[in-house]
């Protein structure tokens, strides 16, 4: 398949950058989620959020073909089977998981594959204030 734009990896660096300039002050998702679109709207004002990829399923932010989701607590296995089911959607070309929680990073890793779709994971646990 066609490379996701932007590119997983050149999105991921961009929102890394993004946030250690402007760590967010987040108490819960929801709150997390809204400064992360500020970010994600500075990227790429494309950006969409809470987009249907299911009648079940609905991942917090797309930006061109590039899925991303926020998780502030839930299992890593939890986690991982969404992230799985995200993958099996022909919209999505690559996921990055979003995350404060380091279990997740420890168990999906940096960098994955799912569904020959690639996955990264951005813990920002180190930028939250």
């Amino acid at each position: 398949p066609d490379l996701p734009y932007p590119s997983l990896a050149s999105l991921t660096d961009s929102l890394t950058a993004s946030l250690q300039r402007h760590p967010p002050r987040a108490a819960n998702e929801a709150e997390l989620q809204a400064i992360l679109w500020t970010h994600l709207q500075a990227i790429d004002r494309r950006t969409v959020r809470e987009h249907p990829l299911t009648r079940a399923d609905r991942i917090d932010f797309l930006l061109g073909r590039v899925g991303i989701e926020v998780k502030v607590k839930g299992p890593s296995a939890e986690v991982t089977r969404q992230l799985w089911r995200y993958a099996d959607s022909p919209q999505i070309d690559g996921l990055l998981l979003v995350t404060t929680r380091r279990e997740h990073l420890r168990v999906i890793g940096e960098s994955a594959t799912f569904r020959d779709k690639p996955v990264r994971t951005l813990c920002i646990a180190d930028y939250l204030l």
